[in-house]
């Protein structure tokens, strides 16, 4: 599945797959609907939407939004990049944090936000991305 079907499924979009809704359901969770025809169990949230949403947009910046991604190996990555969005948000681009007598942050270089790199997706999606020399 290519992370731009994804998107069209996070975004509610009529032309999305089912197989593109039922992957960003299985991510995200989405709501029982005993009415549905078949009826819809619950299925539990393993990441928040608006932080599987920063990683699905990051995701697809990295490998192009036309790549073909396994389903696996993309689930895997938009929660793994999800979680650790989740997780670093009060605290990204700190390098230590003191509390004490005071509190300060100190701020770390300006390649501090590697998201992709201090998660481990980018070593997941390496497969799946382009590789490109530079000058010789």
């Amino acid at each position: 599945m290519t992370p731009a079907s994804l998107i069209l499924a996070r975004n509610g979009s009529g032309t999305a797959s089912a197989a593109a809704v039922a992957l960003w359901a299985s991510i995200v969770g989405r709501e029982a609907n005993p009415d549905a025809e078949p009826p819809v169990t619950a299925i539990a949230a393993r990441v928040a939407a608006r932080y599987a949403g920063a990683a699905l947009d990051l995701i697809g910046q990295h490998v192009a939004t036309a790549t073909d991604v396994p389903d696996a190996v993309l689930r895997e990555a938009v929660v793994r990049l999800g979680m650790f969005l989740r997780n670093t948000e009060s605290t990204m681009g700190r390098a230590s944090l003191k509390v004490g007598e005071s509190v300060e942050l100190v701020a770390m270089s300006e390649y501090h936000g590697a998201a992709l790199r201090r998660s481990g997706v980018m070593g997941l999606l390496l497969p799946w991305t382009k590789k490109r020399a530079g000058a010789i």
